[in-house]
């Protein structure tokens, strides 16, 4: 059986890799990074076809009470609360994606969906009203790209049991994420370590585990959502500040 040992890339980043979203139009990744200490946000683009991280940027109006939606068509869409007491006092930021160059402040605004190249949103104080503006081109497509999302599993559900009797030794809690492609079996789950978390990840083949890691050592919540596989890699974070991927 062939041992996935080696890294297609890796990528450290300097503060905490806080949300991610996936361009499949253009096979980039935006991540969201904050400084904790600083209290300051700066985002970056990961060509994962190409295995390049672009450097960090800031968006200009973006602040620690804002957060990455979506990255979609070459644009970043950021929304900023403008009172974090308020859920209705925010806006909507859209950004050039490669360099976060501001393309248009929707404030009162939020986003609703892109389609066809065009951005939907509404006004906070109507949110009956849905309005539609075309956006320029600023990326193109760089082919067919298929993404592979893993299915998540609750403790409770037997398909939670079935894994977690299948992963026999492991005190699994809470939820797992599980998925099929070919003929790899990709799990990642969380097991207790005092008052936090750590969360795991394996590869199986066939019925031989070629690869596993730990994702984090010191949780203090678990969420879905821990790995995608993208044009076959697969994709992880490891500690929040390491983004990795082998090719399957």
């Amino acid at each position: 059986m062939r041992q996935l040992s080696n890294l297609a890339f890796s990528f450290h980043v300097e503060g905490v890799i806080w949300k991610t979203s996936l361009d499949r139009h253009t096979g980039q990744l935006a991540l969201e990074i904050r400084d904790q200490d600083q209290l300051s946000i700066s985002y970056c683009l990961l060509d994962i076809i190409n295995k390049t991280l672009k450097k960090p940027f800031i968006v200009e109006g973006a602040d620690w009470w804002s957060s990455l939606q979506l990255l979609d068509q070459g644009y970043l869409f950021l929304e900023k609360y403008q009172d974090p007491q308020n859920p209705l006092d925010k806006s909507l930021i859209v950004a050039i994606g490669s360099s976060g160059e501001v393309h248009r402040h929707f404030p009162g605004h939020q986003l609703v969906d892109i389609e066809a190249g065009s951005l939907i949103y509404q006004k906070l104080e109507d949110p009956s009203g849905i309005l539609k503006e075309t956006l320029p081109e600023v990326a193109k497509s760089n082919g067919n790209f298929e993404l592979k999302e893993p299915v998540v599993y609750w403790e409770g559900s037997d398909n939670f049991e079935v894994v977690k009797a299948f992963l026999s030794g492991e005190n699994i809690i809470s939820l797992v994420d599980y998925l099929e492609i070919e003929d790899y079996i990709i799990i990642s789950y969380s097991v207790p370590d005092g008052k936090d978390f750590i969360r795991k990840m394996v590869v199986i083949r066939g019925e031989e585990e070629i690869y596993s890691t730990i994702l984090d050592n010191k949780m203090e919540g678990i969420a879905p959502g821990s790995f995608f596989v993208f044009n076959n890699y697969l994709i992880f974070i490891v500690e929040r500040k390491q983004i990795n991927a082998i090719e399957l």
